[in-house]
């Protein structure tokens, strides 16, 4: 089950994804519109290092296109023994393989509905398109796999994301509201507005 505060503090808990076993990718999905593990050490304040990228990324963040799936292809820890050049391919590999997937079930590259349907923009069993955030950690055998074998686990993966909404569209969120905020709490266009008012005088002390 994932845990995640709504705005009003409370704990409301979602299950997770049961995603079929496969050697390429770490599957980390969830419901809600989040961003990327490294898109959150750049908004924590003690990662130093990384602050530089913050006001372009909270800017991304909060103008993204909320109701679609937002999908990132991280490296995991077992491939970073690589070099950058393989890294590079593996994950450029996987991002090709998950596009390919996404439209051979009739998505675009964001997971929303591209032609057929019912006229308005459903399939045939009521799914509008995919949405949520979801992170493939790409691993080693990436490097050594088939294209068409990375295809198919991509599929599988997108089946089952189909099949978690499919099961739970009464009762998870319908990509309408807002993105769920960063562990400081608050939206991230809230977040980014406080900072400026901030560093103008403007916020109250």
């Amino acid at each position: 089950m994932r845990t995640i505060l709504n705005d009003a503090g409370k704990k409301k808990r979602y299950p997770k994804l049961k995603s079929p076993q496969q050697p390429f990718f770490l599957v980390h999905y969830t419901p809600l519109q989040v961003p990327t593990a490294w898109a959150r050490k750049c908004f924590d304040n003690s990662t130093s290092r990384l602050t530089i990228l913050r006001p372009k990324l909270e800017h991304m963040w909060a103008n993204r296109e909320m109701g679609t799936l937002w999908w990132s292809i991280p490296k995991h820890s077992d491939i970073t023994v690589e070099r950058k050049v393989i890294r590079s391919w593996c994950a450029r590999r996987a991002r090709n393989a998950l596009r390919q997937a996404l439209r051979e079930r009739g998505y675009d590259g964001v997971g929303r509905r591209i032609g057929g349907g019912d006229g308005d923009g459903k399939d045939a069993r009521g799914l509008e398109g995919l949405r949520g955030s979801l992170e493939l950690w790409v691993r080693r055998e990436v490097k050594r796999a088939k294209y068409e074998a990375l295809v198919r686990a991509c599929g599988v993966i997108v089946d089952s994301i189909e099949g978690y909404l499919r099961e739970g569209k009464d009762k998870l969120p319908n990509g309408s509201g807002k993105r769920a905020g960063t562990a400081r709490g608050g939206t991230y266009k809230h977040q980014a507005r406080s900072r400026r008012d901030a560093s103008t005088g403007s916020a109250m002390g």
